[in-house]
């Protein structure tokens, strides 16, 4: 948190969480993994925290350098990029200096994991899952309209066409 310029803290954190749960909240939260002097047990200390809070959903993602930004620099700094270089690689760059690329994948594919199962729980209390029929609902009677109004102009040109016969 502190390479990232935040300014929470961990007991801040689980006191929010737990102030919204308490409070029949859904919980979302993003965390960014592979900054250059985490360390595993550091990232690993980040998976203890997802996997014993009360978040109901999570994203994790590897930080990845923008332009403008403080990373961009540091990832400048370092050579790894620059104005005109290949974009499509942009997500292939790492900036850690302390896990490999295959360690930084392996984690990240944990990750990923352990958010899949915090979303499978969350799923029976969450409110989208309240409002998929009024959504179902709604998308089925639009699309019936749409249906309705094509057969009507479709109707409509095959009398047109007769008139133009008799």
């Amino acid at each position: 948190m502190k390479y990232l310029k935040g300014n929470a803290t961990v007991e801040e954190n689980w006191r929010a969480i737990d102030l919204l749960k308490n409070a029949d909240i859904q919980t979302n939260a993003s965390f960014i993994i592979g900054v250059p002097d985490e360390t595993k047990e550091e990232v690993m200390q980040t998976y203890d925290f997802i996997k014993r809070s009360r978040l109901d959903t999570v994203t994790v993602n590897r930080l990845i350098p923008f332009p403008g930004t403080p990373v961009w620099e540091y990832a400048s700094k370092k050579g790894l990029v620059s104005e005109d270089m290949d974009w499509s690689r942009i997500n292939q760059i790492i900036l850690s200096e302390r896990l490999s690329k295959e360690e930084l994948s392996y984690l990240l594919k944990k990750f990923k994991k352990l958010c899949f199962v915090k979303r499978l729980k969350a799923l029976p209390k969450s409110p989208w899952l309240r409002e998929a029929p009024k959504i179902g609902f709604k998308f089925f009677m639009v699309r019936l309209i749409r249906i309705g109004r094509s057969l009507s102009r479709t109707v409509r040109r095959a009398f047109s066409n007769q008139k133009r016969y008799i």
